[in-house]
């Protein structure tokens, strides 16, 4: 087991990973991927990340949203456009 997991394991008390919510923030989003938040946020309002949904100003997205996203071929949605 990575160092890095087994520490967090013992911070947190669990073995298991934690729940996510249904609907993630921007945030959470960002976490979940592993990325920067500004940064995602600048991707997401130029257009260059296409998940989620911006309601009254607030991004919103699922985990199934952007595992889908992950998973999507790049080279068709290129094509595509």
């Amino acid at each position: 087991m990575p160092k890095a997991t087994k520490r967090r394991q013992q911070a947190t008390g669990s073995n298991r990973s934690p729940v996510l919510p249904e609907v993630l923030t921007i945030d959470e989003a960002a976490a979940f991927l592993r990325v920067p938040a500004i940064p995602f946020r600048s991707e997401l309002e130029s257009g260059q990340i296409h998940v989620g949904r911006c309601i009254a100003g607030e991004w919103r997205f699922t985990v199934q949203g952007i595992v889908a996203w992950l998973s999507c071929d790049t080279r068709t949605e290129s094509a595509a456009r």
